[in-house]
C-alpha cells in the first residue's frame, strides 16, 4: 500500500529546496532585475511625458501672455496712431483756416484799393469835365450874375460830393 520513505521524502524536499533556490537565483532573481529596469523606464517615460506636458503648458502660458502684450501694444500703436492723426487733422485744418483769412485779407485789402483807385480815376475824371465845362462856360462870356450863380452851383454839388464820401 502505501509506502512513504522518509528519506526519499526528505530528499525531495531538499531537491525541491536547492531547485528553488536555484530558480530564485537564476531565474526568478533576473526576471525581477528585468521587470524592475523595465518599471523604472515606463515610470521614467510618464515622468518624462508630465515633465513635457509641463513644459508645454509653462510654454503656452507665455505664448498667451506674449499674445496678449502684442495685442496690447498693438492697441496702444493703433491709439497713438489716431491720436497722431487727429492732431495733424487739426493743424491742417488750422492752417487752411489761416491761408483762407490771409486770402480773404489780402483780397479785402486789394478790393479796397482797387476801390480807392477808381475813386480817385473817377475824381480826376469829374475833375477833366469840370474844367472844361467850366471853360465852355467862360468862354461864353458869362455876366457877372450868371458867373455868382455858376460859382455857388459848383460849391453847393462840391458840398453834396464831400458828403456822400463820409
Amino acid at each position: 500500500m502505501l509506502d512513504i520513505r522518509p528519506l526519499a521524502i526528505l530528499a525531495q524536499v531538499i531537491n525541491f529546496a536547492v531547485l528553488m533556490l536555484v530558480l530564485h537565483y537564476f531565474l526568478f532573481k533576473p526576471i525581477r532585475e528585468i521587470l524592475k529596469k523595465r518599471q523604472e523606464k515606463i515610470d521614467d517615460g510618464f515622468k518624462d511625458i508630465d515633465d513635457q506636458k509641463a513644459a508645454v503648458e509653462q510654454m503656452r502660458i507665455e505664448y498667451d501672455t506674449k499674445l496678449k502684450n502684442i495685442q496690447i501694444e498693438l492697441q496702444e500703436m493703433k491709439r497713438d496712431a489716431i491720436r497722431e492723426s487727429q492732431i495733424q487733422k487739426e493743424e491742417i485744418i488750422a492752417s487752411a483756416r489761416a491761408d483762407a483769412e490771409n486770402i480773404i485779407e489780402k483780397n479785402r485789402i486789394r478790393i479796397e484799393n482797387d476801390s480807392l483807385r477808381v475813386l480817385d480815376d473817377l475824381r480826376e475824371h469829374i475833375v477833366e469835365i469840370s474844367m472844361k465845362t467850366v471853360k465852355k462856360v467862360i468862354d461864353k462870356n458869362m455876366t457877372r450874375v450868371d458867373h455868382v450863380e455858376f460859382i455857388d452851383k459848383i460849391i453847393r454839388e462840391a458840398e453834396d460830393l464831400t458828403w456822400q464820401k463820409k
